[in-house]
């Protein structure tokens, strides 16, 4: 085996790897804030293939350029898919198996649906950079898997400076660690739009007084924040 051969199997592994660690982000974030595990995941995954194939096969249009349609679809479909499922069951005992159990048949739901709609066929997708490579002496670097890999960099980089260096991305770590589940999928997505992102020694009667408007959080005490999801204070 020569080290042409090794070394081309490493970095067309590395490439591919960084797609599949963007599908770990988002399943790792809805675990790590919410406690919710979403087995639908990679289903979704997967139609966002399949809408990237339609719009080649029907519309001719590159895959890249079908992200600025699919991506507002896909993003929109999960806030509808949160409001009318996954919501609800926050307020379960188990949540954690609640979630499980949910998007387990909701992932079942899809598939089917995909098959039905685009049947089992294998498909392919072919811009007109298919094909094409970079060359680095011997070794070879698919322009596609590179895109991919780059936009999965892309992708990862912007939740990490948003969970990071915003307020608002910070409150979902704080209201992780500071509030119960139930808790806080009600402080972040409460039906007067605010998220609230407890800091310092806030616990959860005062808390729960607030939101029984039976105290007010003042901000010299425990430094509470009330920012809107839509923007930044």
């Amino acid at each position: 085996m020569s080290a042409v051969f090794i070394l081309q199997s490493l970095i067309s592994g590395i490439l591919m790897g960084g797609i599949y660690a963007l599908l770990g982000v988002g399943f790792s974030l809805t675990w790590g804030v919410l406690r919710v595990i979403n087995i639908a995941h990679a289903a979704f995954g997967v139609l966002a293939a399949y809408i990237a194939y339609w719009f080649s096969a029907k519309l001719f249009l590159d895959p890249l350029l079908s992200l600025v349609i699919s991506l507002p679809c896909l993003f929109f479909g999960g806030m509808i898919l949160h409001r009318g499922l996954i919501r609800p069951i926050t307020k379960a005992r188990d949540t954690i198996v609640s979630s499980m159990v949910l998007t387990f048949g909701l992932a079942i739901v899809l598939e089917n649906v995909m098959l039905w709609l685009w049947k089992a066929d294998p498909r392919v997708l072919n811009p007109s950079y298919s094909g094409t490579a970079i060359f680095i002496g011997e070794v070879a670097l698919p322009i596609p898997q590179v895109i991919a890999f780059g936009l999965a960099v892309v992708g990862i980089s912007l939740i990490y400076l948003f969970l990071n260096q915003t307020r608002l991305g910070g409150g979902y770590g704080r209201l992780s660690d500071r509030l119960s589940l139930p808790e806080a999928a009600r402080a972040l997505f409460c039906s007067d739009h605010f998220m609230l992102c407890l800091r310092g020694s806030y616990g959860h009667s005062e808390y729960r007084n607030f939101r029984r408007g039976r105290r007010p959080l003042a901000a010299g005490h425990g430094e509470a924040d009330l920012l809107y999801p839509g923007g930044f204070l």
